[in-house]
């Protein structure tokens, strides 16, 4: 009998909980802020997934710490694009480096972006370069101006009902604006777009209803050429050598809008190289020669 009280107990203790974890689970705790009260840099140290570690790590190495704290906007990348980068760049290089021992003729010419303009030629091989592209190696090429790319003085957001508060700008995907960066003499474009793209906002229900909410999508833009390109330009029947001089590089955001003291924070897509905005980065070189 004693044995059954028991175990009777124990099945409406597991139902109660059962019924517990059910209720917690329904009730999400309504709509969440988008301010935080931490500093920018605790909230990316303090990610619970860690997603933010190397860029913290970077952040101490060169010193930004308190710049980042205090400025108008900052766009982050994650540890993944970290990650993607270096493993990237050691490909190429055990890539490159075996070519070259095969083909002494390899060389790598580095253009102007008139796309004729010889810069520098650079002969690979074991002598000049390392098998392997780690922390050290991105420190020893970039510096703390290529970081500065990701910082801006005033605070752009993506959504327009946030503007005019306490300062803060929209970014107006009716005409764009250049804004400069803490680098010296870089340009850079914040553009925000509502997609175009039904797959991003049409949500079947199960009566038969559709749900049509647009998102807005928020992009990083790396000016090149004279001036701001359209937004809504389609390059894909324009060859890419032809591309290559003027066409701007553009990155999604993939979270925007978390304010932090005045302070408003950007997050990356992941398939963002860090540093690809930098004065001594050439994209095209990177990513056709992997």
């Amino acid at each position: 009998m004693y044995n059954m009280k028991k175990i009777l107990f124990s099945v409406v203790v597991a139902v109660f909980a059962l019924s517990s974890c059910g209720n917690d689970y329904l009730n999400d705790g309504g709509v969440h802020s988008n301010y935080t009260k931490h500093s920018v840099y605790d909230y990316l140290k303090g990610n619970r997934f860690h997603e933010f570690d190397s860029l913290c790590q970077i952040i101490d190495h060169y010193g930004l710490k308190e710049e980042i704290n205090s400025c108008g906007t900052f766009f982050a990348f994650n540890d993944f694009s970290v990650r993607s980068f270096l493993s990237s760049r050691t490909s190429y290089l055990r890539n490159r480096i075996d070519s070259v021992q095969k083909y002494r003729d390899s060389i790598y010419t580095k253009y102007a972006e008139d796309g004729e303009t010889v810069i520098y030629t650079t002969f690979y091989d074991k002598a000049s370069d390392f098998y392997t592209w780690d922390m050290d190696s991105l420190y020893s090429t970039y510096s703390a101006d290529d970081m500065r790319m990701y910082i801006f003085n005033e605070p752009i957001l993506n959504n327009k009902d946030l503007a005019d508060k306490d300062g803060m700008i929209y970014a107006n995907q009716i005409e764009p604006m250049e804004y400069q960066v803490a680098a010296p003499v870089q340009k850079m474009a914040i553009v925000t777009q509502e997609s175009t793209n039904s797959a991003d906002w049409v949500i079947s229900s199960g009566d038969g209803l559709q749900i049509t909410t647009r998102p807005w999508y928020l992009y990083l833009v790396k000016v090149r050429g004279e001036g701001l390109d359209n937004p809504t330009q389609d390059w894909s029947d324009i060859p890419f050598a032809q591309q290559r001089p003027e066409r701007d590089i553009t990155v999604r955001c993939r979270t925007t809008d978390i304010i932090s003291n005045g302070t408003v924070l950007h997050v990356l897509d992941s398939g963002h190289y860090p540093f690809e905005f930098g004065a001594t980065y050439d994209p095209e070189y990177v990513r056709t020669q992997e």
